[in-house]
């Protein structure tokens, strides 16, 4: 979660973070009524956190 939120200037320091298994997040997360938890999902959901496995498929394009 930190990592999505850092910012360089005025600007988002990483474009993607890479969790090797964000359904693991998301089955671990799912129900937490924690906002922190949610704000994990909601990266998730945005695009911003990606899995290990979807980045290497942004790569191999």
């Amino acid at each position: 979660m930190r990592a999505c939120e850092k910012f360089a200037a005025n600007a988002l320091m990483f474009s993607h973070v890479v969790h090797i298994n964000t359904d693991a997040l998301r089955a671990t997360y799912g129900q937490a009524q924690e906002e922190s938890m949610k704000k994990v999902l909601g990266f998730i959901d945005d695009g911003r956190l990606i899995s290990l496995e979807g980045w290497l498929g942004m790569l191999a394009k």
